[in-house]
């Protein structure tokens, strides 16, 4: 056979390949036709004409509309070296079991993660432009695999870092970050999905003495912006019978129950212009008399509900102004 009938063969077969897959095409679309026709006419919905409508355009068009146009980002905004030396950790043990999980908003921002008492966040200096963040996604037969890392490097080989390598090899941890290139705070993992610390190496050797660390987890969530507290010193004490909150550089208030009657807090004080922007968290402590904020032109409110400080129950509350306090829309917690 010569190139040219080879050629003209292999031309046929591509046409009768495509014929067959031609027809496939129209039995299937003639198939989910009928089925519409049948679904209509036995109960028909001018919504759902609408909806079929819709299919017409394809899923994926859908989709897509969710997502947006995504426009071109300029060098300052893909620079690398973006994200700040100080990295905070915090081991799912440390997060209270009995106070819901913040879920992301619809920003992706996350609130306050709530720690049992006693429990604060700790930070790692890491070595300059090692820290990274990163994750991965490969199609595999059935579905596709997904993989979030964090990784830095800790300089030395410090009593601090031997410990916390015997004690947390494979720990579980919700871990936040710095972006210098708009200043927000990143949160990856969460209570349910955390980063594991998968792997670290101590070196000292000829290069120096320093430990990489890489955490790890599969999840389609990344990283979210993280609009909650850091805390890492114990509450301010708000006394008995208070009815100001004084606010200082500390990011927690504990209330205190009142002695004969459930207080009121109704003023706020101690804030100044740079104040604008934060997010301070309340939480309560119970008792006989739990305190009580009440929706008013210093404190507003979500839906104008007052909030008991019982124990278990918090709330967040952003700083508009100076005697300006607005709650934090899905921080409230209330228990009985």
């Amino acid at each position: 056979m010569n190139k040219k009938q080879l050629l003209y063969s292999e031309n046929r077969i591509r046409l009768a390949e495509n014929k067959i897959k031609f027809k496939f095409m129209i039995t299937v679309l003639a198939i989910f036709a009928a089925c519409m026709v049948v679904d209509y006419i036995t109960s028909p919905s001018a919504d759902k004409f609408d909806i079929y409508a819709q299919i017409g355009t394809g899923i994926s068009y859908a989709t897509m509309a969710a997502v947006g146009n995504i426009p071109y980002l300029s060098d300052r905004e893909t620079s690398p070296n973006q994200i700040a030396y100080k990295v905070w950790l915090v081991e799912v043990h440390q997060v209270d079991p009995d106070v819901t999980y913040p879920s992301p908003n619809g920003s992706g921002e996350v609130g306050t993660i709530p720690l049992l008492t006693g429990e604060y966040w700790h930070y790692f200096e890491a070595i300059d432009n090692t820290v990274e963040d990163k994750t991965t996604g490969t199609k595999g037969e059935v579905t596709t695999d997904v993989t979030n890392t964090f990784a830095f490097i800790m300089g030395g080989n410090t009593t601090s870092l031997m410990k916390f390598i015997r004690d947390h090899a494979g720990g579980k941890f919700i871990i936040v970050y710095k972006d210098v290139s708009d200043n927000a705070y990143r949160i990856l993992g969460n209570i349910d999905k955390p980063m594991v610390l998968q792997s670290y190496e101590r070196k000292n050797d000829k290069e120096g003495k320093y430990i990489p660390f890489t955490f790890q987890n599969k999840w389609f969530d990344m990283q979210w912006t993280y609009t909650g507290n850091l805390t890492t010193t114990t509450p301010e004490t708000i006394a008995a019978n208070a009815t100001e909150l004084a606010v200082t550089s500390n990011p927690t208030y504990q209330l205190t129950s009142g002695t004969a009657s459930a207080a009121t807090i109704a003023t706020v004080s101690g804030l100044a212009s740079a104040d604008v922007g934060r997010v301070i968290d309340i939480i309560g402590s119970g008792g006989a008399y739990p305190s009580l904020i009440a929706d008013n032109t210093v404190f507003i409110l979500t839906d104008s509900g007052t909030w008991t400080a019982n124990a278990g129950s918090r709330i967040s509350f952003k700083i508009l102004g100076t005697g300006t306090l607005v709650e934090v829309l899905g921080s409230r917690v209330q228990t009985a």
